[in-house]
């Protein structure tokens, strides 16, 4: 009897010690925001102590956040913070429904991309760029977007994302706009959207969409090398792409076909394997942002010289030396005339 006892305490305290455990991970997904641990305790306290309740509960938590009554007044608020956004405001927050769950992006990248779409509007006086800075900032102040890392002796935001619960109903709300679209392993286009989010994965999802139809395109997470084809079909059918994005794909080769997009902005190859821009890149006439930091090329075409209305050039590349002691920075070389873009 006293064996009894003594397995059933262990057996008690084990299960304690697993339900535990998915309460710090639920706690961690609420990630300090108040309203998120109020409403999620709340809502556990009516949950069995079963450790597989509480596992589908975590696995499920997206899904429970529209279908709980516990839940609803999370998004409700979060709602209502998005429509108390003035108009300007509301696009830029809609847009890093782009980015993937625990990802953060750098304030450059993102404030340049929200330039490329036409988001920010001109001020006397102000750049588009410190236009665009101070919507950021106004983002933070209402504790929409949450800065990750400072840039280094400075207050000033280096890099910035959404809390994973915001980024789920945001998601939503971008999909049910039509803003934009995620397109993970078993995704289909939804046949509006006019962004496409690629995350972890990208497959034949192009093949089935309309001509002329995406404006921008983003690759995130994506391990495999990028099949020509995907390519291939991005360049020739969406000839109205006004951003790619492609920093960090597995790429190594830029076909010279990027040329047929006329009315790109934003063009991104930064920490690619790309060592070589084609000779077509002097056809990007719209071109304002050209990234090809921490990528492989080391020389930038003549044509380059007659993107006018470049504001944005970054190519250069940190080499780490003797154990990674030496940190030395190498440029790219460039050809006479570019002083000529006067917009840089």
């Amino acid at each position: 009897m006293r064996h009894g006892n003594s397995f059933a305490r262990r057996r008690f305290n084990q299960i304690l010690g697993v339900l535990k455990e998915f309460s710090l991970k639920i706690v961690r997904k609420c990630e300090g925001l108040p309203l998120a641990i109020v409403a999620i305790s709340g809502l556990l306290s009516t949950k069995n102590k079963i450790v597989s309740e509480w596992e589908k509960f975590y696995s499920s938590l997206s899904f429970e956040l529209q279908r709980s009554p516990h839940l609803t007044s999370i998004r409700k608020i979060i709602l209502l913070s998005y429509y108390d956004l003035p108009y300007y405001l509301k696009s830029c927050f809609l847009y890093l429904s782009i980015i993937p769950e625990d990802f953060s992006i750098c304030r450059g990248r993102l404030i340049r991309l929200w330039i490329a779409e036409g988001f920010v509007k001109p001020e006397r006086g102000k750049t588009l760029e410190e236009v665009a800075e101070e919507y950021l900032t106004e983002l933070i102040r209402r504790s929409l977007v949450q800065v990750t890392k400072l840039k280094f002796g400075e207050s000033r935001t280096r890099t910035c994302r959404v809390h994973d619960l915001i980024l789920e109903i945001i998601v939503s709300k971008s999909e049910e706009l039509s803003f934009c679209q995620i397109i993970e392993e078993d995704s289909s286009f939804d046949g509006q959207s006019r962004r496409l989010s690629f995350h972890n994965s990208v497959h034949n999802v192009l093949e089935t969409i309309g001509m002329l139809r995406i404006r921008s395109c983003f690759i995130f997470k994506v391990d495999d090398q990028l099949p020509k084809p995907f390519l291939g079909t991005l360049f020739s059918k969406f000839k109205l792409l006004k951003v790619l994005d492609l920093e960090g794909a597995p790429l190594d080769d830029l076909s010279k076909d990027v040329g047929m997009l006329f009315q790109l902005r934003y063009l991104s190859i930064r920490d690619t394997k790309v060592k070589v821009l084609p000779k077509s890149i002097g056809k990007l006439y719209n071109l304002q942002n050209l990234d090809l930091k921490f990528s492989l090329v080391d020389e930038l075409p003549i044509e380059i010289n007659k993107l006018y209305k470049l504001r944005h050039l970054l190519a250069f590349k940190n080499n780490l030396y003797v154990n990674k002691v030496i940190d030395v920075t190498r440029g790219v070389k460039v050809h006479e005339g570019i002083g000529h873009l006067k917009k840089l």
